[in-house]
């Protein structure tokens, strides 16, 4: 059975029981679920749990300058997205959303798991080097066990330790990247600009950064890098 096959109006019917279905569900039961649907539903099943949207908003850049409105991307767009790599039946798998079917890389039988993170590196490199030597918006994440269940389980309080640090710094840091700091950074250039103007060097502070802003264009410029990166310096 293929989804072309069912009517619009019985389809948008299942799509709307799916949603209401799915949304209540704990995520260790939606894959099981999930795989009776059609291919093209899967997306929107795990997108229509609650728990699973939340947790993905929750951890969404505060960006107060950008559109609320959603379009589909032209062929202008570079639509950022993440690729899978995994090692099925010890051959190599690349999963992509926006091919038609998994991709394999090696011979069948030829990526036993145990050497996964070793046959991947060079798939990897090779899809980065299809891109202009000074694109760096790269990511890369790896999916494994929870490090804290190893550490309980062979006893090492130190590696324990370790591990539950990580979590608190990484809560720390996302909570900062949730933020909104307009209003702060608002209020820190108010006050700013009003002890300049109280000190009556406002004008030079203004020429200097100005001045400062362009001779870093020019070096990036003189050292071949495009203006619309991001500036380390």
């Amino acid at each position: 059975m293929t989804l072309a096959r069912t009517s619009e109006s019985s389809r948008s019917s299942h799509q709307a029981s799916l949603q209401t279905y799915v949304g209540r569900m704990k995520p260790k039961y939606i894959m099981d679920l999930i795989l009776t649907y059609y291919i093209q539903l899967r997306g929107e099943a795990l997108s229509n749990s609650d728990l699973i949207r939340d947790t993905h908003n929750s951890f969404a850049r505060s960006s107060p300058f950008v559109s609320d409105e959603t379009r589909m991307a032209t062929e202008d767009d570079d639509v950022y997205h993440f690729i899978a790599y995994t090692s099925i039946n010890d051959t190599l798998y690349e999963i992509d959303g926006l091919q038609p079917a998994p991709i394999r890389h090696g011979d069948v039988g030829a990526c036993p798991r145990e050497i996964f993170a070793d046959a991947v590196v060079p798939v990897l490199q090779t899809r980065i080097a299809r891109y202009p030597q000074t694109e760096i918006r790269f990511n890369l994440l790896a999916m494994c066990e929870d490090l804290r269940i190893q550490a309980k389980a062979i006893g090492d309080q130190e590696m324990l330790e370790r591990e539950e640090r990580k979590r608190r710094e990484w809560k720390w840091e996302n909570a900062l990247r949730r933020h909104n700091f307009v209003g702060f950074i608002g209020e820190t250039m108010k006050g700013v600009t009003a002890a300049k103007l109280k000190e009556g060097n406002y004008e030079k502070w203004i020429e200097d950064a100005k001045a400062a802003t362009q001779k870093r264009s020019d070096d990036r410029k003189n050292k071949g890098h495009g203006t619309d990166e991001m500036d380390m310096s």
